[in-house]
C-alpha cells in the first residue's frame, strides 16, 4: 500500500511517499519512504524487491561486525586515536616532501 502527501516528522517536516509492506512470515511491516511524487518514475514493485535484497544484506552486515569482535578487533576507533593517526599522517607526508 503506497500514500501520497505524508508528512516527514522532524524540525521541517518534508513531504514524502511511504510504503507500507508486509509480507508473508513478517513480523512486522515495512515503510520505505521515497520521495514526494514518484510513483510515475519509481514503482512500488521495484522499490519493495530492493528493499527485500537491502534487508538480506543487513544480517550479513551485523554478523561481520560479530565475528571482528569475537576476534578481538575493533571495527570502531576512539576520536583522541583518530586524531593521532591523521596528525601522524600528515606528519609523513610533510617529512617526504622536505625529503
Amino acid at each position: 500500500m503506497r500514500h501520497s502527501h505524508v508528512l516527514y516528522p522532524g524540525s521541517q517536516q518534508e513531504p514524502v511517499e511511504v510504503i507500507v509492506y508486509r509480507g508473508p512470515g513478517f513480523q512486522a511491516p515495512w515503510f520505505p519512504v521515497l520521495p514526494p511524487e514518484s510513483e510515475s518514475w519509481l514503482g512500488t514493485e521495484p522499490v519493495v524487491k530492493l528493499d527485500r535484497q537491502r534487508m538480506q544484506i543487513e544480517p550479513c552486515f551485523r554478523d561481520r561486525k560479530s565475528h571482528l569482535v569475537l576476534l578481538g578487533w575493533s571495527y570502531r576507533v576512539a576520536e583522541a586515536e583518530r586524531l593521532l593517526r591523521l596528525l601522524m599522517r600528515f606528519t609523513l607526508a610533510c617529512l617526504l616532501v622536505l625529503l
